[in-house]
């Protein structure tokens, strides 16, 4: 477009299939509306003036030209059209998940202002410390298209849990057993167990726990328990990565009255 066009007018290049690259003057302080719609082959415009004077024009990002056409200024400055629309959200499919041996990557939803869900062609998402128990990370940027911006979430992988094989019962104790974990997993997920035990099936008044500590321990003995009382036990596995622990989900809860 030569120097001295001051005004693009409506529909002026519309639905122009082939055009690529478009050289703007700085003389050019108008741009109407759908005056490059639809150019599906447009990458990048070349504008003589500098960004503020292209932020000026009439509906330039909202209606002239698609969004994510890169714009380079004879001021040095480059960006892309179409930044208009803020992010409000970013959320993983779920916050909690249970070791695998394997790396875990929760799919992520971005959303925009308007509460629609970004295409996740305009984001790039990487992962860091997802396969081993504790806290990983989720990093997503933003490709500066039509959108900008980044976001860190994270998320718990728990240790695998276990479950209870056997309870014996003598007077005022039990001996709990339970299966243990493969030398595999445990040497690396699991710190050890916990056995909580309550009169009450709901776990809300009067539980104990009683933790066991290496996760080579199949069994505990628990004592002082009221006789000829009725036990409800479950049992968790837990793993301590420096100052944090991390547990897993309860077992199915078995019931054992005591002599």
């Amino acid at each position: 477009i030569p120097e001295g066009v001051t005004s693009i007018g409506t529909s002026a290049f519309g639905w122009c299939d082939n055009i690529v690259d478009v050289r703007v003057p700085a003389s050019v302080t108008t741009l109407k509306e759908y005056a490059f719609c639809m150019c599906d082959k447009l990458e990048a415009i070349y504008f003589g003036g500098t960004k503020a004077q292209w932020n000026k024009f009439d509906g330039a990002n909202e209606y002239s030209l698609r969004a994510g056409i890169k714009v380079v200024c004879a001021s040095g400055e480059t960006f892309f059209t179409g930044q208009t629309k803020k992010v409000s959200a970013f959320k993983l499919a779920a916050y909690s998940y249970t070791y695998n041996g394997k790396a875990i990557r929760p799919a992520v939803t971005v959303f925009d202002q308007d509460g629609r869900k970004i295409d996740a062609s305009n984001y790039k998402v990487t992962y860091s410390n997802n396969k081993n128990v504790g806290t990983a990370s989720v990093k997503i940027v933003l490709d500066g298209k039509k959108y900008t911006g980044q976001k860190t979430l994270t998320f718990k992988i728990n240790p695998k849990g276990t479950r209870l094989r056997k309870i014996s019962a003598k007077a005022r104790r039990i001996r709990v057993t339970w299966k243990k974990q493969t030398s595999k997993m445990a040497t690396s997920h699991i710190t050890g167990y916990q056995v909580q035990y309550s009169k009450d099936k709901s776990f809300k008044s009067g539980s104990k726990i009683k933790t066991v500590k290496g996760y080579k321990k199949t069994s505990v003995k628990i004592g002082k328990l009221k006789a000829r009382k009725s036990y409800y036990v479950r049992i968790r596995t837990y793993k301590r990565v420096g100052n944090a622990t991390y547990y897993s989900a309860w077992s199915p809860i078995k019931k054992r009255g005591v002599k």
